[in-house]
């Protein structure tokens, strides 16, 4: 069986040799000033990190980081919203 885990070097570098966003600072959630900002650094980690294949999983370091950012985006998205 084989899994699409990148290379140490691509997760510090990133694939195209950019260095990929660092993580978005949590700041108090009743704050909505900067919450567009916040949202799109999201977005960006994002679209930085692999997108998980069949038989990729919780073992792998970056797709719980994947999870928690798609958390964090979510949560953010729901009180951008006014929806819970």
């Amino acid at each position: 069986m084989t899994t699409h885990t990148p290379d140490a070097a691509q997760l510090e570098t990133g694939t195209d040799g950019v260095t990929p966003p660092q993580p978005v600072a949590v700041p108090p959630a009743s704050e909505p000033a900067g919450r567009a900002e916040r949202v799109e650094q999201l977005k960006a980690q994002l679209e930085a990190l692999p997108q998980p294949l069949l038989g990729e999983g919780p073992h792998l370091p970056w797709y719980r980081l994947r999870q928690q950012v798609e958390s964090r985006l979510w949560n953010e998205l729901q009180e951008e919203t006014g929806c819970r």
